[in-house]
């Protein structure tokens, strides 16, 4: 088992929510948050399909709305055959593109880690998808370059270490001076877990 650092970048969102998310919600998946009341939970695992992954992969506009999926990323390592070179895609810009739409709007990103298992765990909603992997992953993704890790429902809030607020005008500046764009506002987590602490697993007698 590992635990995978990843950045999930959210939009359309306030500081006051932003920070309850942090501190004390947690991140959840669509599926959840856009039913009143939630679902019940025997209803998990007929979401938690690879037929349901693939339409979050590969089909996000028409089902994010309903996925129980949530997309975070850990960056990815691209190869330029032609050019005989690996491209480097940092997570940070991936997050930042998907929480901005595009640097049009204020966006936040969370910082957090996620269990995996180094192999498909669809069906068990405590590991996050490796789909960056190729070696996990086989089939062609067109955004593999974002460096996916899909996580399952919830996002504990004690998995989150921070958040960070960008402005896109701001973004814009510092990408155009050729610089690493710089956050407006911080929120760290005094209840995060640090994963060190978790690390070693005893089995059963």
């Amino acid at each position: 088992m590992y635990m995978q650092k990843i950045l999930k970048g959210i939009g359309g969102i306030q500081d006051q929510e932003a920070q309850d998310i942090l501190l004390q919600k947690g991140i959840f998946c669509n599926w959840w948050r856009n039913q009143l009341p939630p679902p019940d939970l025997a209803d998990i695992e007929t979401q938690l399909t690879e037929p349901n992954l693939d339409q979050h992969l590969n089909n996000y506009p028409a089902y994010g709305p309903r996925t129980p999926f949530i997309s975070t990323t850990a960056g990815a390592i691209q190869q330029d055959h032609f050019r005989a070179r690996n491209i480097v895609y940092p997570p940070l810009m991936t997050a930042l593109e998907f929480a901005t739409d595009g640097y049009q709007r204020v966006g936040y990103i969370f910082y957090g880690y996620v269990f995996t298992l180094g192999q498909k765990t669809v069906i068990l909603r405590e590991f996050a998808e490796e789909v960056r992997e190729l070696h996990i992953y086989t089939q062609y993704l067109q955004y593999h370059h974002e460096g996916e890790i899909v996580a399952k429902i919830h996002i504990p809030s004690v998995r989150l270490e921070k958040v960070e607020k960008y402005d896109p005008q701001q973004m814009l500046a510092d990408l155009h001076a050729q610089n690493i764009p710089q956050a407006s506002w911080s929120q760290p987590n005094p209840n995060y877990q640090k994963p060190k602490q978790y690390a070693n697993i005893r089995g059963v007698l």
